[in-house]
C-alpha cells in the first residue's frame, strides 16, 4: 500500500513537471495563443489529466507565472551573494533581475500577460513576496550598512522595481536588445549610484569611530 502511494506521489510529480514545462513554452509565445488542448499534447497528456491538477488555463498560468518569479529571484540572490558588499549586492541583483528576465524569455509571462491575466492585485500580491521581497532586502541591507541614504524601503523600492520592469519591456520589445539593455545597466548604476553616501560616511568601509 505504502509503495502504491509513493508511485502515484511520483507519478503525479512527474506529470506536474511535464505539464508546467510544456505550458511555460507555450505561455512565451502569449497566453491568448496557447490552449489547453496544445500544452495537453505537448506534454504527451490528456485534457482531463490536465484538469485534474488545475481548475483551468489561468490556473495553469499562475502557477507557471510563480514558478518563474521564483527562479528569477533565485537568480537574484545568486548574484547579489557573490559580491562583496551589500551594495554591490543590490546592483548585481537588479541586473540579473533584467538578464533573467531576458535570457529566459520571461518579459511575456511575468510582465505583459501575468498583470493583465491575473489582475493588477493578485500581480502585486505574487511580485511583493517574490522579487519586491528581494530587492526590499537588499536596499535594507545597503542602508544598513551605511552604503547608501537611509529612505523609505518600500518607496525606493516600488520606484526600483517600477523602473526594472520598464527597462525589461523596452529591451524585450526591440529588436536591438543588447545595445538596450547595456544602456538599461548604465543608466541603473548612475540611478542607484545617486543613493550612495560618500566614502567617507561609510562605516563598514572606515571601520569604528574613536572618539
Amino acid at each position: 500500500m505504502t509503495r502504491q502511494r509513493r508511485t502515484n506521489e511520483e507519478w503525479s510529480t512527474e506529470t506536474r513537471a511535464a505539464l508546467m514545462a510544456a505550458a511555460r513554452a507555450a505561455f512565451e509565445h502569449g497566453y491568448d495563443e496557447a490552449s489547453i488542448e496544445s500544452i495537453a499534447a505537448a506534454a504527451s497528456l490528456t485534457k482531463g489529466a490536465v484538469y485534474h491538477h488545475y481548475q483551468d488555463k489561468r490556473a495553469l498560468f499562475r502557477a507557471v507565472f510563480e514558478s518563474v518569479e521564483e527562479e528569477i529571484v533565485q537568480s537574484i540572490e545568486r548574484a547579489a551573494l557573490k559580491q562583496a558588499t551589500p551594495y554591490d549586492g543590490l546592483l548585481r541583483g537588479c541586473e540579473a533581475f533584467l538578464d533573467a528576465v531576458l535570457e529566459e524569455r520571461a518579459a511575456r509571462i511575468v510582465l505583459v500577460d501575468g498583470p493583465r491575466v491575473l489582475g493588477w492585485k493578485v500581480w502585486r500580491e505574487i511580485d511583493a513576496r517574490t522579487g519586491g521581497l528581494s530587492l526590499r532586502r537588499g536596499l535594507k541591507a545597503a542602508m544598513e550598512a551605511g552604503q547608501i541614504v537611509r529612505t523609505d524601503v518600500d518607496a525606493m523600492a516600488t520606484l526600483i522595481s517600477g523602473g526594472l520592469n520598464e527597462c525589461a519591456l523596452l529591451c524585450a520589445e526591440s529588436g536591438a536588445s543588447q545595445r538596450r539593455r547595456a544602456a538599461a545597466g548604465k543608466a541603473l548604476r548612475l540611478l542607484l549610484a545617486g543613493l550612495r553616501l560618500p566614502v567617507e560616511l561609510q562605516p563598514e568601509l572606515n571601520g569604528p569611530r574613536s572618539d
